[in-house]
């Protein structure tokens, strides 16, 4: 029997409804869909707040730290890669990101995706036209290697739903309006905002402006609300 997993979606300086989660369920470890940063009207100060809590939490060793395509915006211009760009992200708030996450620290510290009780989890998620033969980690592990080497992956790329250049939104960027399930594959997602989760087949999208959370228990997903 594994460990029960708190799957907590994207924060976008929301940091203290995160605790509120964390607040609900003492002493379990979670999963973070990415987005940390970036909101309508933030600054650099609360870029900074959200920095200092998050190397807090990334210090206790205990969760798992997924990059969302806010997440990537950062992360990309510190590794001197231009394509990553999203909207929010400012010359200000890179400064301040760059205080506390140079160059790949953020890499290093984060995943792209994972896999836990029987689910695919990762920011926007895996649609079907993307989807890669053999083993999905692997494929994104050599997405990884292509960003630094400043080459451009589908996997991180965003798709014409949302303004990119790729058929197909990737990982980071994949719409849930437009992705298509994979069979036999469950995912877990956030990135597509609504008022409550929404389902297609058994893959679920969680982000809710974290009014949602998940719970992991024996392999079946739990969605509560914060409020």
């Amino acid at each position: 029997m594994e460990q029960p997993t708190l799957i907590i979606p994207d924060i976008h300086h929301k940091i203290e409804l995160a605790e509120g989660v964390r607040a609900n369920h003492p002493g379990l470890p979670a999963i973070y869909l990415g987005d940390y940063f970036d909101d309508f009207y933030d600054t650099p100060a609360d870029m900074a707040t959200t920095c200092q809590w998050l190397q807090r939490r990334m210090a206790e060793r205990r969760d798992t730290f997924l990059i969302g395509n806010h997440c990537f915006a950062y992360l990309a211009y510190e590794l001197g890669v231009r394509w990553g760009a999203c909207s929010g992200w400012t010359v200000a708030k890179q400064q301040v990101f760059h205080q506390y996450f140079p160059a790949d620290t953020l890499l290093k510290a984060c995943q792209w995706m994972v896999k836990c009780q029987g689910w695919l989890i990762s920011h926007a998620g895996l649609t079907r036209p993307l989807r890669q033969p053999g083993e999905i980690l692997d494929w994104v592990q050599d997405a990884e290697r292509s960003l630094t080497a400043g080459v451009m992956h589908p996997a991180f790329l965003a798709g014409a739903e949302r303004g990119g250049l790729a058929r197909h939104g990737g990982i980071l960027w994949c719409d849930w309006n437009t992705f298509e399930p994979i069979q036999g594959l469950r995912q877990i997602v956030g990135h597509t905002p609504g008022a409550q989760a929404r389902y297609k087949g058994e893959n679920v999208c969680l982000d809710t402006h974290l009014h949602h959370y998940g719970l992991l228990e024996d392999g079946e997903l739990t969605v509560l609300d914060l409020n």
